[in-house]
């Protein structure tokens, strides 16, 4: 996901969102960091790999949407469409090895 820079086009956007949307992003962050604090009963994957998730950030918000954008080909990079280089690099990792 590094490939496709999205934690900075994600804190480019919510950089120039308008007060109203920060101020959803800022409620939907307290609440996922105040069910984690609150919560005995996280994904099983947690307790798999012997960790702990990281408190959720603003920007987290937008990545959710942006990485689901990128999951179905549709994921634009400073105003150019990346779908080449997803279909391309999903493609290289689904590949049988030979």
């Amino acid at each position: 996901m590094r490939t496709f820079e999205i934690e900075r086009a994600t804190r480019a956007d919510l950089a120039v969102s308008n007060p109203e949307a920060v101020a959803m992003l800022d409620a939907s962050t307290a609440g996922v960091n105040a069910f984690m604090k609150s919560s005995h009963t996280l994904p099983v994957e947690y307790r798999l790999v012997e960790a702990t998730p990281e408190p959720w950030e603003l920007w987290h918000c937008l990545a959710v949407y942006k990485v689901r954008n990128v999951l179905m080909g549709t994921y634009e990079r400073d105003g150019s469409p990346c779908v080449n280089k997803v279909c391309t690099t999903v493609s290289a990792l689904s590949a049988p090895s030979r």
